[in-house]
């Protein structure tokens, strides 16, 4: 029987955590450990769309929504790629997460 690990991520850019995780989940033995990810996002959301909606008319909205929503997911792939896809889960919170696979 499989351990489980949830990991709860508020990105998945670039920084200092996400390369931290990364690396762990490169090297753990997916033979024992059944590794999840938790990633807390609100696309989807009111508040994504009206995030949304001005960036279409402010060039101050527009990097902000750039870097909320494109840059913080940088990574997102990458971690697909490590995990199965129908460990990564999005949502804004661990009860109403979405899986993506």
């Amino acid at each position: 029987m499989k351990t489980t690990i949830l990991y709860q991520l508020n990105q998945l850019g670039y920084g200092g955590t996400e390369k931290a995780i990364y690396t762990f989940l490169e090297n753990i033995n997916k033979e024992k450990f059944d590794v999840h990810v938790f990633f807390y996002t609100d696309i989807g959301s009111f508040d994504y769309y009206r995030r949304k909606f001005f960036s279409l008319f402010s060039k101050k909205y527009k990097k902000s929504f750039h870097q909320k929503y494109n840059i913080n997911f940088a990574r997102k792939e990458d971690f697909i790629n490590l995990i199965k896809i129908h460990n990564f889960h999005f949502g804004g919170t661990v009860q109403n997460s979405v899986s993506i696979g």
